[in-house]
C-alpha cells in the first residue's frame, strides 16, 4: 500500500484549510498542536488557538492546540490574513489531558505546503464572504440578543464591524468591474437579479452613472410583483440606464452578471452566486467569480443582448418574455459551448474550458 502520510493546505481570499493523515495508528496521541507559520514574517511561527478542551480543563481559559489539541484530521485557520503565505506544522501530542502535554517523541511533525490567501487564480479571480450567521461569535456581537431586525442595522450600514467581517472582500469582488471601468473609461452591462443595498453596492452602481446599462429583474413579495421599486426609481434617478425585466409569479429572473468592455470590446466576466443584497452580502455564503477573458466575456455580451431583445420585444407584457426566440438562443449557445469550448489554459486551475 501506498505511504498516506502527509499534510497540504489549501486556500481561498478568506481561510486557509489544512489537512493531515497517518499512515499509521499513533500510540498514546491525544491530538495534534497546529502551528501556523507566516512566510511573510519571516516564517514567524505561532501555535494556533484551540476553540474545544478537554472535559478538565478550564472553558474560560485561553488555550492552544498544543495545550488543546485538535482532536480530528483538518482545521480551518480563522486568524490568517487575506493576502498572507502560511504553511503549517502538524505536531502530534501526548501526556494526560488536561495536563501539560509533549510532542510524541517517535513521530516526525509534519508541515505542509505555502498557500497565499487571494482571490487570484489566473485567469479567474475568486471571492467568498463568510455569510455564516448562526456562530457564537455574531451573537455575541450582537449583545446575546440576535433577532433580524438587530442584525439589519448592521449589515445595511458598509461601516459596520458586523457587515464587514461577515462579508469579507465579496463586495470588492462583485464591484471590481465597476472600478475597472471608471479608472479605463470601460462601460458595463449587467443582469441583476434583486438590488437592496441602498448605502452600499447601489451607491457604487450609481457612480458613473453614463457608464452603466443595467437589465435589472424583479424580487416578488405577497402583494408586488416588484418588491424592488423602490431601488429601481433610485437606479433610474441617479442617471443609470435600467432597461425592466419584471416576470411574473412563481418566475425568477436570477440573472447577476455584469461585462466590462474596454475599447468598444468584452474583456471580463463577473458571474457568481451574490445578488446585490446586503443580505447577499452578508448572511448567505456566496461568491464572486471574475473571468478574464475576451471570448467568455463575448458569450456573455451576446446573453445579454439576447435577454434585452427579448424584454423589449414583450413590451411589457409579462407573458411574452422568456419567449421561443430566447429560449433556442439558449439551446443554441449551450450547444456552441459543448461543440466549441472556450480553452481558459491551466492557470491556477488546471484545465479549464468553457
Amino acid at each position: 500500500m501506498p505511504k498516506t502520510t502527509g499534510a497540504v493546505a489549501f486556500s481561498n481570499n478568506d481561510i486557509a484549510l489544512v489537512a493531515w493523515s497517518f499512515d499509521g495508528h499513533l500510540d498514546g496521541c491525544l491530538g495534534f498542536a497546529i502551528h501556523q507559520i507566516d512566510v511573510n514574517a519571516g516564517s514567524k511561527e505561532t501555535v494556533l488557538p484551540a476553540l474545544a478542551r478537554f472535559a478538565s480543563q478550564d472553558k474560560t481559559a485561553t488555550l492552544t492546540t498544543a495545550q488543546a489539541p485538535i482532536q480530528k484530521f483538518w482545521w480551518k485557520d480563522l486568524f490568517a490574513k487575506p493576502g498572507g503565505t502560511y504553511q503549517y506544522r502538524i505536531v502530534p501530542m501526548g501526556g494526560t489531558p488536561g495536563q501539560e502535554l509533549t510532542p510524541l517523541a517517535s513521530v516526525q511533525p509534519l508541515v505542509s505546503n505555502k498557500v497565499t490567501l487571494t482571490p487570484s487564480r489566473p485567469p479567474f479571480s475568486a471571492y467568498f464572504n463568510r455569510g455564516i450567521t448562526a456562530t457564537q461569535a455574531l451573537s455575541h456581537a450582537l449583545g446575546d440578543h440576535p433577532s433580524i431586525p438587530e442584525l439589519a442595522k448592521h449589515i445595511t450600514n458598509p461601516a459596520d464591524p458586523i457587515r464587514i467581517r461577515l462579508m469579507g472582500q465579496l463586495q470588492e469582488g462583485v464591484t471590481s468591474l465597476l472600478t475597472r471601468a471608471d479608472k479605463s473609461g470601460g462601460t458595463i452591462h449587467a443582469a441583476l437579479y434583486e438590488l437592496n443595498d441602498p448605502d452600499g453596492l447601489e451607491k457604487r452602481l450609481q457612480a458613473n452613472p453614463k457608464s452603466r446599462t443595467v437589465i435589472l429583474g424583479n424580487e416578488q413579495s405577497k402583494t408586488d410583483d416588484d418588491a424592488d421599486k423602490e431601488n429601481r426609481d433610485n437606479l433610474k434617478a441617479a442617471g443609470v440606464t435600467v432597461v425592466d425585466r419584471i416576470l411574473g409569479k412563481g418566475d425568477i429572473p436570477h440573472n447577476k452578471f455584469m461585462v466590462l468592455s474596454e475599447n468598444g470590446a468584452p474583456t471580463a466576466v463577473l458571474s457568481g452566486s451574490t445578488n446585490w443584497t446586503s443580505t447577499g452580502l452578508c448572511t448567505q455564503t456566496n461568491n464572486a467569480l471574475v473571468i478574464e477573458s475576451k471570448d467568455v466575456a463575448q458569450r456573455y455580451m451576446d446573453y445579454w443582448n439576447a435577454l434585452k431583445a427579448d424584454t423589449d420585444a414583450a413590451g411589457g407584457d409579462k407573458s411574452q418574455l422568456q419567449s421561443k426566440t430566447l429560449r433556442d438562443f439558449d439551446h443554441s449557445n449551450n450547444a456552441r459551448s459543448i461543440s466549441s469550448p472556450i480553452d481558459l489554459g491551466g492557470g491556477g486551475c488546471g484545465g479549464v474550458n468553457l
